[in-house]
């Protein structure tokens, strides 16, 4: 039932964003690579961290075990 109204207004909106910006949306854009990290310390501990509570929340333990 609202699958007609929805796609049109999908392509209205794509419509108008081509309408109105064409040379963003057609224009090409480089990447820049990514920056190196500064503090490798807090790199390896923000990983060790997630590496632990991602699991740990996922096993299902309450929060204040995990913290």
């Amino acid at each position: 039932m609202a699958l007609l109204p929805g796609v049109v207004c999908i392509a209205v909106t794509l419509v108008l964003i081509l309408a109105l910006h064409p040379r963003r949306v057609t224009a090409r854009y480089a990447i820049d690579p990514p920056a190196a990290p500064h503090d490798q310390t807090l790199l390896r501990v923000g990983m060790a961290v997630c590496l632990l509570v991602g699991p740990a929340f996922a096993l299902g333990l309450p929060p204040w075990v995990v913290s």
